[in-house]
């Protein structure tokens, strides 16, 4: 949670983030002012909390997103 409100910002891979306590961690970081990322294939339990979601396979949403930002 130490981190959580440290945080820039938020990215959650893979989960409907609806088992606590670890969803409360990126529900905390919100709380804490950092904008919260879902990359999911379904809806999840903090969508409302969301700056984004990015629907899809996490295994297939990742690597592009890494190769987005390091190219």
């Amino acid at each position: 949670m130490a981190e959580a409100k440290r945080c820039d910002a938020c990215l959650a891979i893979g989960s409907t983030l609806s088992v606590w306590p670890a969803a409360g961690v990126p529900a905390h970081a919100v709380r804490s002012g950092a904008p919260l990322v879902i990359v999911n294939e379904g809806e999840t339990e903090l969508d409302g909390m969301a700056r984004a979601i990015v629907a899809g396979r996490a295994g297939e949403i990742v690597p592009r997103l890494v190769e987005a930002i390091l190219g």
